[in-house]
């Protein structure tokens, strides 16, 4: 499994060229947002945007699915702050349970669960955390919750986990199959987790660069999710 910690994800080039922002809530109706946030600690207002792009991709996935089904989004953009909180958190929680483990290693077992701020996918409004459900709102089986990692999940956090039953495997196929027909790619510890344009899917899809760096929730971003309310309504959708 190729981890966020992988030195060739952190040399990947970017070419920013500040790509509006979208929101994807209300966007298309084969599309859900969780507008609970129960399962996420992000207190964010923009949770539920993401780089135009990526929104367009997200549409036509979700048209991909059976007509059953539909996307439910649980987070798209995530401040850069509160990825370095998450990071931090983490590392602090993992170097107190295993304190012979040397700071290389450390770093390394953090990035399975936890993106390093600078190559997260969340912070440059370039990966999404989502499920499915049915499309009159019921429950899909999936085999764990979103965001539950190794140990709460007995490890079916793992997309290829063998140890989740017949109905969330061929759920997961139906997800996986419009998710990567529309582009995404999946990070293979967290089934519910798919990027487009950031630096993993370049290094996973050998390309020279990526399209997305990470942005900090300032005026800045502020205004470029104001433009894109404009620019949304000419996009393709």
């Amino acid at each position: 499994m190729l981890t966020l910690s992988h030195p060739t994800i952190k040399k990947m080039n970017c070419i920013d060229g500040d790509e509006p922002f979208v929101n994807i809530s209300g966007l298309d109706g084969r599309i859900a947002v969780d507008s609970s946030r129960q399962l996420i600690t992000s207190r964010s207002g923009y949770f539920s945007w993401v780089r135009a792009d990526v929104a367009q991709r997200l549409v036509a996935a979700a048209r991909l699915l059976p007509r059953e089904y539909q996307l439910l989004v649980v987070e798209g953009y995530r401040p850069l702050e509160v990825q370095r909180k998450y990071f931090d958190d983490y590392t602090a929680t993992l170097r107190e349970a295993h304190a012979y483990v040397d700071e290389a290693a450390l770093y390394e077992m953090v990035s399975k669960w936890v993106a390093p701020p600078d190559v997260g996918g969340h912070p440059a409004g370039a990966a999404l955390d989502l499920t499915l459900q049915f499309a009159d709102g019921r429950h899909v089986e999936m085999g764990s919750v979103v965001n539950a990692n190794d140990a709460e999940s007995s490890g079916a956090c793992y997309t290829d986990s063998s140890f989740i039953t017949r109905e969330a495997a061929k759920n997961r196929t139906v997800l996986f199959t419009a998710m990567s027909a529309a582009g995404f790619v999946n990070y293979p510890s967290e089934w519910w987790h798919w990027s487009y344009g950031d630096r993993y899917r370049a290094v996973v899809n050998n390309m020279p660069f990526a399209l997305y760096g990470p942005v900090e929730e300032t005026a800045f971003l502020r205004d470029a999710v104001h433009d894109a309310a404009t620019s949304a309504r000419n996009l393709n959708f």
